[in-house]
């Protein structure tokens, strides 16, 4: 956006040189001149830092942009050419499909095309023939409108797959994948708190499978699922590691909230047609005290902990839960 931020300010300059068709009166031209300047202020901004891609600094720009580009073209002589350069909001359009929200988006597609509409309006005003108007307006329109309106509807379909991906598709719930995402995305905001993780995996899977046949086995994989979301809520995510392994990520306020949630998780899952299935759950936390001591390898290592947590529940018969706080040892 730097560079497109600059080319504007030299497009600008550029129609300084055409007394006829560009910027006309010595208040135009001194605003023509004061957004140039301002451009390649922004440009050098953008080029140093992404205070504008997010929050208020992206507001304000997406702002400047469709303004400034619209008060420059007012400042033409002939509203034909005007017309023309209206093509620029296709640029500022992209910026408004990438960094702002779609209700941004929205009141830009309605600021630009009352701005175009006028400026056609003005050309056939001025005496420019209707038909070559209608002409460039449908091709301005096109430009402008239709590429960031692409360009959305692609990018939101290509995230609808990224999050497809990130999802089991016989649970339904996140799979490794979304795990990862899930840790990395607590990791960056750096919580105070408790972080606990748990493991669980199903009690002699293998005996179901063999002895009631996979789409048995398939749908105990979904009762454990839905159990599991059920107890868990919206205190963190649940997750399918693979096979009849899964495992649970919380990012927590006080140690009490981890233990309430521990209590809801089921050690058993019933499914019909079968006996009861039993669940061995290992359970790891640890307490964060200030956010430099929070970041993704804590994260995995808390998983790993849950995991030995788990082979001390299946030694110990399954159907249980077994914890450790990594700031202490684990209980006997």
């Amino acid at each position: 956006m730097g560079l497109s931020t600059l080319n504007f300010a030299v497009v600008a300059a550029v129609t300084l040189l055409d007394p006829t068709r560009g910027p006309v009166g010595g208040l135009g031209r001194a605003w023509v001149i004061a957004c140039i300047v301002v451009d390649v202020v922004v440009a050098m901004v953008w080029f140093v830092s992404d205070v504008m891609t997010r929050g208020v600094g992206a507001r304000a720009f997406g702002i400047w942009a469709d303004v400034g580009t619209a008060s420059v073209l007012i400042t033409f002589a002939d509203p034909g050419e005007a017309l023309v350069g209206c093509v620029l909001f296709a640029v500022t359009g992209a910026f408004f499909t990438f960094y702002l929200p779609r209700s941004w988006m929205r009141v830009h597609v309605v600021f630009v095309l009352g701005f175009i509409l006028s400026m056609a309006a003005l050309s056939v005003r001025e005496g420019l023939n209707w038909p070559t108007v209608i002409a460039r307006t449908d091709v301005v329109i096109a430009g402008v409108l239709g590429l960031p309106m692409t360009i959305q509807i692609v990018w939101a379909s290509q995230r609808r797959r990224a999050r497809l991906s990130e999802v089991d598709a016989l649970t339904r719930i996140a799979n490794r994948r979304g795990l990862d995402r899930y840790v990395e995305s607590v990791s960056r905001t750096q919580p105070r708190g408790v972080l606990g993780a748990m493991v669980i995996d199903v009690d002699y899977f293998k005996s179901v499978n063999d002895e009631h046949g996979h789409d048995t086995g398939d749908r105990v994989l979904v009762a454990v699922a839905q159990a599991l979301v059920e107890a868990v809520g919206d205190a963190g995510t649940v997750a399918r590691n693979g096979g009849e392994e899964f495992a649970v990520f919380l990012a927590l306020g006080a140690a009490y909230e981890l233990d309430a949630t521990t209590a809801l998780m089921p050690v058993r899952v019933t499914v019909p047609g079968i006996a009861p299935v039993g669940l061995s759950i290992g359970v790891a936390s640890v307490s964060i005290r200030a956010p430099r001591e929070m970041d993704a390898s804590t994260a995995w290592h808390l998983l790993a902990a849950a995991d030995e947590a788990v082979y001390r529940a299946k030694a110990r018969g399954g159907a249980r839960i077994e914890s450790v706080d990594l700031a202490g040892t684990p209980p006997p």
